[in-house]
């Protein structure tokens, strides 16, 4: 049995009004108890937060400072707790949350995707394959998709410059339903993980600006491949996965509910 390593992490986020809230998420800190520690960031900073160059000093200097505190030797795990407390300026780290891994640097890989990576919509989508497209071929044959029904490509503005496209979605009479197809059936595990992370990222997007204003689903589809890790971290974020091979009649009734309730 391999040995697991106990590990910290914590989300660095900025603020641009500390007041107001509204983080964006910037990067993620991990200490391990075998003193490795990671620090993982945004690449583009400056222009994803559209900064001044002032202000990117400023923001810039802080991140580094702290790089140079967790990535110092014989680092501790209560570290981000003692972080977490110190910043509370634009700069924040949220809430340390611990766990356990075999591979500290593939579960930092994990989070990163999960936490940090923002999605962006793509103004070409190619053919539909996989989950989706089965996921779409089990709605059409239910009669779920339409105008007032399920929808493709389904958008949750959160404001003027946040926008998540989801595989399928509908409105609620309060909120949404957010849906991602996802296809487990690939043979390696880098290969699942970019198929969860980013849909992770975008739950947990929701999450953090729609609250409880916002139902997460994912439709997974594993055709027998151990993909129980996976299965585990998308979870984590979703408030229900069905897999579509086996409990499609699960999911079907469930949006019938309410669809229902959504026109009564």
């Amino acid at each position: 049995m391999s040995k697991l390593t106990p590990f910290k992490y914590a989300v660095v986020q900025f603020h641009r009004n500390p007041l107001r809230g509204e983080p964006f998420n910037l990067g993620l800190l991990v200490v391990a108890g075998n003193h490795q520690s990671f620090v993982k960031l945004e690449p583009s900073i400056k222009s994803v937060l559209k900064l001044d160059q002032i202000e990117y000093r400023a923001v810039e200097a802080c991140l580094n400072q702290l790089r140079d505190v967790v990535q110092k030797d014989s680092v501790q795990l209560t570290l981000l707790d003692q972080l977490s407390a110190s910043y509370r300026g634009k700069i924040q780290i949220t809430e340390v949350r611990g766990g356990l891994a075999e591979d500290v640097q593939s579960e930092v890989d994990s989070l990163f995707q999960t936490f940090v990576a923002h999605p962006r919509i793509k103004g070409v989508r190619g053919p539909e394959k996989g989950a989706a497209k089965d996921l779409n071929l089990i709605l059409r044959e239910n009669k779920l998709l339409g105008k007032y029904k399920v929808k493709r490509h389904y958008t949750i503005g959160i404001n003027e410059s946040d926008q998540v496209k989801l595989d399928f979605g509908y409105a609620l009479k309060a909120g949404h339903v957010a849906i991602e197809a996802l296809d487990l059936t690939l043979p390696g595990r880098e290969e699942r993980l970019e198929e969860v992370g980013p849909a992770a990222g975008k739950f947990q997007f929701l999450r953090d600006k729609l609250k409880q204003n916002v139902t997460r689903y994912a439709a997974v589809k594993t055709n027998g491949v151990d993909a129980g890790w996976e299965l585990a971290h998308i979870a984590a974020s979703s408030d229900a996965v069905f897999n579509i091979e086996s409990e499609s009649q699960k999911l079907i009734t469930q949006i019938e509910q309410h669809l229902a309730a959504a026109s009564g």
